[in-house]
């Protein structure tokens, strides 16, 4: 994911309610190519079964999760194994 230039998201899913949603990447040890994303989501912010994510470096961005998904959450981490914890 080193070589994405997203600088913004403007908006969510009507139907899950995500602003980024990132799944089943098991290739994906960095978000380092997120580094350029900047501003608040306007929904929620999931990440899951990400095999080998070692960090969330590349959000630092990110100034505030503002929406939910369809289940009322903001952030939804779940089954990183490799996620470092800071």
């Amino acid at each position: 994911m080193d070589s994405v230039k997203l600088t913004s998201i403007s908006s969510k899913d009507p139907t899950h309610g995500n602003s980024l949603h990132i799944e089943d990447a098991d290739a994906i040890t960095s978000l380092a190519g997120l580094s350029g994303l900047s501003g608040a989501l306007q929904g929620a912010l999931w990440v899951g079964w990400n095999a080998k994510l070692r960090n969330l470096t590349g959000l630092g961005g990110v100034s505030s999760v503002l929406g939910t998904d369809k289940y009322g959450y903001s952030i939804i981490l779940y089954d990183n194994p490799e996620l470092e914890c800071a």
